[in-house]
């Protein structure tokens, strides 16, 4: 019962703005209000959310369940960069082929994370592949792995329209469904240097993801109901030794 979970946190990449929309001399607040407005007009008043190109990666929490056991952390921008940041990402998924998994990556956080490793000049070949695409297209057209899981898609199916936000289901099953910060919030929090609520939301998204792939797994067949059991009570005793408030209050909830 090997696998890698993972989730990010972004914030506005605002030097990026700057250079993309001539903002420079302006104030960072200023910047960030400019980029949402264009977004906002860009999408005919749909979304503010920016472009996957200009999101900026604050925080990426990785669950890893291997044979030496389990261990759950959040890897933070604030302390050694962007680039660095991503890097320990990617030193943790290449050398070890096992599952990958996140929820709803394929459309979010994996092209976030392949512009940014563009940027910074880092390498994915632990991520992607160079072949043919999979709807048969053209080769040499870059593709996930077949290691990798999109969880909320495939849950749905492959029917986008059945994909189900994280937080519900999370509530459905029982589990902590973290603040619901929205991207605004994060970012003030963020520029306040006030990191808890970030860290522990992306923490409560791969420890809830990392639970929803165990029944998963269970229902196509490929764990048994005994070694789900075990799974859990192995979780529970990491959480238990952990320490923190995060991992305190995420087991208090999971075991209401």
């Amino acid at each position: 019962m090997n696998c890698l979970v993972f989730a990010i946190r972004t914030v506005p990449d605002i030097e990026g703005g700057r250079r993309l929309y001539g903002l420079e001399g302006i104030a960072d607040e200023d910047v960030v209000t400019a980029m949402s407005t264009l977004r906002y007009q860009q999408t005919d008043g749909h979304s503010d959310r920016l472009p996957h190109q200009l999101q900026r990666i604050a925080a990426i929490a990785v669950l890893e369940r291997c044979q030496d056991g389990l261990g759950c952390r959040v890897l933070e921008a604030a302390e050694t960069g962007e680039a660095a940041l991503i890097r320990a990402l990617l030193m943790r998924i290449e050398p070890h082929p096992v599952p990958l998994v996140s929820w709803g990556g394929r459309a979010f956080a994996l092209p976030v994370l392949s512009y940014r490793a563009l940027l910074h000049g880092l390498g994915m070949t632990g991520v992607v592949d160079r072949g043919d695409d999979d709807r048969g297209g053209a080769p040499g057209r870059t593709r996930l792995q077949a290691r990798y899981l999109d969880l909320q898609a495939a849950l749905a199916v492959g029917y986008p329209a059945a994909e189900a936000p994280l937080g519900q289901l999370a509530r459905l099953l029982g589990l902590p469904a973290g603040s619901g910060l929205d991207d605004a919030a994060l970012w003030r929090q963020f520029r306040a240097g006030e990191l808890a609520a970030m860290h522990g939301d992306c923490l409560t998204e791969v420890l809830n993801v990392y639970l929803i792939y165990l029944r998963y797994e269970h229902l196509h067949g490929r764990l048994d109901a005994g070694t789900v059991d075990r799974e859990h009570a192995r979780l529970r005793d990491w959480l238990a030794q952990a320490g923190g408030d995060h991992a305190r209050e995420y087991l208090a909830h999971w075991r209401r």
